[in-house]
């Protein structure tokens, strides 16, 4: 399996240096990030595509890559303080679901941050998901690792 970490998102305002993720990388990214319902009506414009972006601008962000296909699998986007580890996004793409990408992208994470703890808050879609790569989900959807 291949991770690829990215120092920062880029977002609305800071778009795109040689560094970053090609703009059409990270519509696949955005893409991931939707439900099937979602998907099938999305709208693929910069705006909704910037819209994300700013949501998550400013995370470090880790992708998996299928190195045979060079094509995007999967991404985890976080931010890392002295005290712990923010995870503020997971996305598989659907077809490589089953097929241990998020679990190599949390273990990526779990490298990131040493002893530091892995926080994080789940939706309703993802507490399961996140529960089954080994993370705590309380009642409230607050995951910890």
């Amino acid at each position: 399996m291949s991770i690829e970490q990215y120092p920062t998102l880029p977002d609305s305002h800071n778009v795109y240096s040689p560094d970053d993720l090609s703009k059409e990388d990270l519509r696949i990214l955005y893409l991931a990030s939707l439900t099937e319902v979602e998907r099938n009506g999305a709208d693929l414009g910069d705006d909704d595509l910037y819209n994300w972006l700013d949501n998550l601008g400013g995370d470090e962000v880790a992708i998996h890559r299928d190195p045979k296909e060079d094509e995007i699998t999967g991404m985890i986007s976080y931010n890392q303080t002295p005290d712990r580890v923010w995870v503020s996004y997971l996305a598989v793409m659907p077809t490589e679901r089953g097929g241990g990408v998020g679990r190599a992208l949390i273990n990526h994470v779990r490298q990131q941050a040493g002893r530091r703890p892995i926080k994080g808050q789940a939706t309703p879609t993802s507490e399961t998901y996140y529960e089954h790569l080994g993370l705590d989900v309380d009642g409230e959807r607050n995951v910890s690792a």
